[in-house]
């Protein structure tokens, strides 16, 4: 995934039981919670959670090597005014981990990503592309139209 806007997801982006040597890529998006819209599953039981504005959510990553291939120049934001990222590791139920920015990038994930206000143009208008001074822009971001996302007219099976 790559160059993409979410915004106020009832579940954080993340893995959902991963595997080895996946070649997984999540760069140059731009990731916003509120923890008043979460409604997160947190288990393969779809039982409901509470993630509390976090921006990561990973249930089941791989038990051996990377994660992902490359998890890296994203821009992150929520209401809580921090990062925060939590892991529920493998076996399911046997423990969960939340981690800061800095615990996260020394995992080796988005070590390159920050955290801070994209500067919407004007959201409350549906307008998601950033100003010019956005961090989002610095991360290799790029601004693309709001009628020009989700399958076009032109697509086809």
């Amino acid at each position: 995934m790559e160059n993409n806007i979410f915004v106020n997801g009832a579940n954080p982006p993340g893995i959902h039981i991963g595997y080895e040597a996946n070649h997984d890529r999540f760069v140059h998006n731009i990731i916003v919670a509120n923890s008043q819209f979460d409604n997160p599953e947190t288990d393969i039981d779809f039982q409901k959670g509470d993630s509390k504005g976090k921006l990561y959510e990973f249930i089941g990553p791989p038990l051996q090597g990377s994660w992902v291939e490359e998890m890296d120049s994203n821009l992150f934001y929520n209401d809580l005014g921090h990062f925060l990222a939590t892991v529920h590791f493998r076996p399911l139920g046997s423990s969960s981990k939340t981690f800061t920015l800095e615990e996260w990038q020394t995992l080796g994930l988005d070590r390159n990503s920050v955290y801070g206000d994209p500067l919407f143009v004007d959201p409350e208008q549906g307008d998601y592309r950033v100003k010019d001074e956005s961090p989002a822009l610095k991360l290799g971001f790029k601004n693309f139209e709001m009628n020009r996302f989700g399958l076009l007219q032109d697509y086809k099976l």
